[in-house]
C-alpha cells in the first residue's frame, strides 16, 4: 500500500496538488493497471477511494501522468488505460461538485479544457492520444460551451488539416458506412468526440448522415434529434422532412422519429411532425416494435444527490442485451446505455456488482415505466432531452409510449396517501410513522447519503462557525430544507412508488412510511417535528465540518 496524504478539511476551495499526491497517483495508477492484468477491471482499494473523492487537485497529477506515459519511450498500455479510468472518475466528481453550485470545479474544469487546447496546439502529445482527452468531456457529462468546443476542434487538428474539418468528417462517415452495425453505433462513434465537434458541424454531419446512399447513416438521422442543442435537432428534422419516401426513409426512422418526437421541447415539435407527415403521405411504412422477451428490472433506492439507477435485463431469447438509466432530481435523464454484447456470465457479474454497489432489488416493470417517463418530463423542463441510448433502451425493453409524462407530484401523494387506512392517517399513528422513519437515518444503508452538502449550504454553516452541531443543524433546518420541502416530498413519493414496486418484502413494507413522509413535507408540519429530517440536516453539518468534498 503507497503513503497516502491527508484528506484536507476547512478551506475554501481545494489547495494546490501535491508532490505527494503525485506520487500516491503514479502507485494507484501502476496497481490499477497490475489488477485490471489480473481481474479483468478496475477499482480503487477501499482504503483509497476516501483520499481520492476528497482530493479533486489530484486531477492534475492524473493528467499530467497520462501524458508523460503517452510521452513514454517504452509505452505502457495497460497504465494508460488506467491514467484514462482515473481521468473519468475525476473529472465525474468534479462535476458533482460544479452541480452543487461550487465555483471552484467549474474554473477547475475551465482549466481542464484549456490545458487540453495547450496541448493540441503545441503537439505535446500525438493526436491519436489527445483526442481521448478532449473525449472524456463528453464521457463525463461536463458542459461545453460552443466556443470552446470549436477551441478544442482547432487545436486537436494538425497544421496539414486545420481549415478541412468537413473533409475529416466526411472520411469518418465513410468509414462508419461499412463498418458500423446499426445507427446508434453511428452515433456513439461521433459522440466520443462530441466535445470538439461544435453544433455547426453537427448540424454538416446531420445533412450529410440524411444524403448518404448508405441506410445505416441515413437511420441515424433520427436519433440526431436527441442533440443537446436545438440547432442541430431542427437541421435533423429538417433533414429527414427532405428525405422522407420509401426508399431513403426506413420504416424503422420513421418509427424512431415518432418515438422520440414526444421527448423533445415543444418548440421542436413542429418540424418533426412535418417530417412524419411527409413521410406518411409518400407511404412509408412505420416498422413494428421489436419483441422485448422476458425481462428483468433492477431499481436502486435514492441517493442523497436525488439519483436513481434502473437496470433492464433479458431473461434469454435472441436479443440479449443489458441496458441501464440514471435518473436524478431536477434534471431528469442524466446517463442512460444499452450494451448487446455482454455474456450471461458477465450480466450476473455485473448485476451482483451494481447491486452491492446501489442496493438494487427486483422491481415490477410499472415503476421503471413511471419513473423514466417522469424523468423525461423533468428534463424537457430543465432544458435537457435524453441521450440517444435511451431510444436504444426503449426498443430493446419494448417501452412504445414512453413520453414527457411527468408526475403531479402533489395530487399523486395526496392520492396514496388516501389509499391508507382510515387509522393510519390519523395523527397518533402519523407520529409513529415520523419515528419509525427517523430512526433510518441511524441504521439503514438507504439513508446514507441523505444529507444537503452544496456550497450554499457550506456557506450556510460556515457563517456560524463557532455555533454548536444543534445550533447549526436548526439553521440547516429553517434556512435550506425549509425552502427544499418540495424536493424531498418528490424524494419520498419516488421511494414510496419503488417500495411498492419491489420484490424485497423488506422494503415493501415501507412504502407507507415513506408516503407520509412526503405527505407531511407537502403540508405544515414543523420541519423539526419530522424526526428524518432532523437527521438530514445533523448530518448536513457533520458532513460539512469534516471538510471533505
Amino acid at each position: 500500500m503507497h503513503d497516502i496524504p491527508g484528506v484536507p478539511g476547512g478551506a475554501d476551495e481545494p489547495p494546490a496538488a501535491t508532490k505527494a499526491d503525485a506520487k500516491a497517483i503514479s502507485g494507484l495508477a501502476r496497481d490499477l493497471a497490475a489488477n485490471m492484468a489480473r481481474t479483468g477491471a478496475f477499482a480503487i482499494p477501499p482504503a483509497l477511494e476516501p483520499w481520492f473523492e476528497s482530493n479533486p487537485q489530484t486531477l492534475w497529477p492524473v493528467l499530467d501522468g497520462l501524458v508523460a506515459a503517452c510521452q513514454a519511450g517504452v509505452r505502457d498500455d495497460g497504465v494508460i488505460a488506467a491514467y484514462h479510468w482515473l481521468l473519468l472518475n475525476q473529472l465525474e466528481l468534479i462535476r458533482y461538485r460544479q452541480e452543487r453550485g461550487w465555483d471552484w470545479a467549474k474554473r477547475m474544469l475551465d482549466e481542464y479544457q484549456q490545458r487540453l487546447i495547450g496541448l493540441g496546439r503545441e503537439r505535446t502529445i500525438a493526436q491519436d492520444d489527445w483526442f481521448p482527452l478532449a473525449g472524456m468531456l463528453s464521457k463525463a457529462k461536463i458542459p461545453v460551451t460552443e466556443a470552446m468546443s470549436e477551441a478544442l476542434a482547432e487545436a486537436g487538428l494538425t497544421t496539414d488539416t486545420q481549415g478541412n474539418e468537413l473533409g475529416l468528417l466526411r472520411e469518418l462517415i465513410d468509414d462508419l458506412a461499412t463498418e458500423a452495425r446499426g445507427p446508434f453505433e453511428v452515433i456513439e462513434a461521433f459522440s466520443e468526440v462530441g466535445a470538439v465537434v461544435p453544433p455547426a458541424t453537427r448540424s454538416f454531419l446531420a445533412q450529410e448522415l440524411a444524403l448518404s446512399p448508405h441506410c445505416v447513416l441515413r437511420d441515424a438521422v433520427p436519433l440526431l434529434l436527441l442533440d443537446p442543442d436545438s440547432t442541430v435537432r431542427r437541421t435533423a428534422a429538417a433533414a429527414l422532412e427532405q428525405i422522407a419516401a420509401p426508399d431513403t426513409l426506413s420504416p424503422e426512422a420513421l418509427r424512431r422519429t415518432i418515438a422520440v418526437r414526444n421527448w423533445l421541447p415543444e418548440p421542436d415539435r413542429p418540424a418533426v411532425d412535418r417530417a412524419i407527415r411527409m413521410a406518411r403521405s409518400k407511404g412509408v411504412d412505420c416498422a413494428q416494435w421489436p419483441s422485448s422477451g422476458g425481462l428483468a428490472i433492477f431499481g436502486s433506492s435514492i441517493d442523497g444527490s436525488g439519483a436513481q439507477s434502473v437496470i433492464a435485463v433479458s431473461r434469454g431469447g435472441h436479443n440479449r442485451f443489458l441496458a441501464g438509466v440514471l435518473l436524478k432530481q431536477e434534471y431528469g435523464v442524466r446517463d442512460s446505455w444499452c450494451d448487446h454484447e455482454q455474456s450471461p456470465p458477465e450480466i450476473n457479474q455485473i448485476l451482483r456488482s451494481v447491486s452491492h454497489e446501489t442496493g438494487s432489488t427486483e422491481i415490477e416493470r410499472a415503476f421503471m415505466d413511471i419513473a423514466v417517463q417522469h424523468a423525461i418530463g423533468v428534463g424537457l423542463a430543465e432544458g435537457h432531452v435524453p441521450n440517444p441510448t435511451l431510444l436504444d433502451m426503449a426498443e430493446s425493453v419494448g417501452a412504445t409510449d414512453w413520453q414527457d409524462r411527468r408526475l403531479d407530484t402533489s395530487a399523486e401523494i395526496s392520492r396514496l396517501f388516501n389509499t391508507l387506512e382510515p387509522e393510519d392517517r390519523s395523527e397518533e399513528a402519523i407520529v409513529k410513522s415520523l419515528q419509525r422513519s427517523g430512526n433510518w437515518m441511524a441504521r439503514e444503508p438507504i439513508a446514507e447519503s441523505w444529507y444537503e452538502d452544496d456550497a450554499a449550504v457550506r456557506e450556510l454553516i460556515g457563517r456560524r462557525a463557532g455555533s454548536s452541531k444543534a445550533a447549526m443543524a436548526r439553521l440547516v433546518l429553517t434556512e435550506s430544507l425549509e425552502h427544499r420541502r418540495e424536493v424531498w416530498a418528490e424524494r419520498f413519493l419516488l421511494l414510496a412508488l419503488w417500495a411498492q414496486a419491489t420484490k424485497q418484502r423488506a422494503q415493501q413494507a415501507r412504502w407507507r412510511d415513506f408516503i407520509v413522509l412526503a405527505h407531511e413535507l407537502l403540508d405544515t408540519r414543523p420541519l423539526q417535528d419530522i424526526p428524518l429530517m432532523v437527521g438530514v440536516s445533523e448530518k448536513s453539518v457533520a458532513i460539512a465540518r469534516s471538510g471533505a468534498w
